[in-house]
């Protein structure tokens, strides 16, 4: 997401623009006139006015219950500023960033993204709203991991230049927050138990049930 101020090229009136979205076209507030943007904005518009939503499948298999999911609801894909600077710490390494809860942690949870962008990933208890875990996940990867039992909340953050955990991507920052619970628990069989396996791909899909929605950086 870009923002700053842009000429019409119509009427010449300069228009601060607070910010490109793929989901609304920047008009001039004076003739109304579609404002200059970049290609790969139009074209991710189109993209996503095309696609849907999101992706979400189930499939069972011995011993673990795993959902693919594709992660991108329209409205939702970063655009990355390359002006964006800041006093940037060295970018951290992919995996767990931060643990604030330290229970045994025996669910797997995987988390594949795109490439343009990379991904700060918070787990937050459903119930409590606390943080339980944190992964950094750059551009193009796949994080595997091991999460504790229990009820969470997804949230995301994604840039390009990583600021630190306190001004996540600077300006260009894009945060956002999956309408569902993800749920790991330990299911009894006649057997014995199995874990609940979350699989997460942040990655544009065709069609879809499993939404995201935009929320303020200060909720994050």
């Amino acid at each position: 997401m870009t923002s700053g101020v842009v000429r019409c090229v119509s009427c010449g009136t300069l228009n601060r623009i607070g910010a490109y979205s793929i989901n609304r076209m920047p008009v001039c507030g004076k003739c109304h006139i579609a404002l200059p943007e970049r290609t790969f904005t139009k074209i991710t518009r189109n993209a996503f006015r095309s696609a849907g939503t999101l992706v979400v499948l189930m499939a069972v298999s011995v011993g673990s219950v795993a959902l693919y999911a594709g992660f991108f609801a329209a409205g939702n894909a970063p655009a990355i500023s390359r002006s964006a600077t800041c006093a940037a710490p060295q970018q951290p390494t992919d995996g767990i960033y931060g643990v604030s809860d330290h229970s045994p942690r025996v669910a797997r949870l995987t988390i594949r993204v795109s490439s343009g962008a990379n991904y700060f990933v918070k787990l937050d208890d459903a119930d409590t709203g606390l943080p339980v875990m944190s992964f950094f996940i750059s551009g193009g990867s796949t994080l595997h991991a091991k999460v504790p039992l229990g009820r969470f909340t997804l949230k995301y953050a994604t840039g390009e230049l990583w600021c630190g955990e306190s001004e996540l991507f600077a300006p260009s920052t894009v945060t956002s927050r999956a309408d569902k619970t993800f749920q790991f628990e330990r299911q009894f069989t006649g057997d014995g138990y199995t874990l609940s396996q979350w699989t997460v791909e942040l990655v544009l899909q065709r069609g879809g049930n499993l939404r995201t929605k935009r929320i303020p950086r200060e909720t994050f």
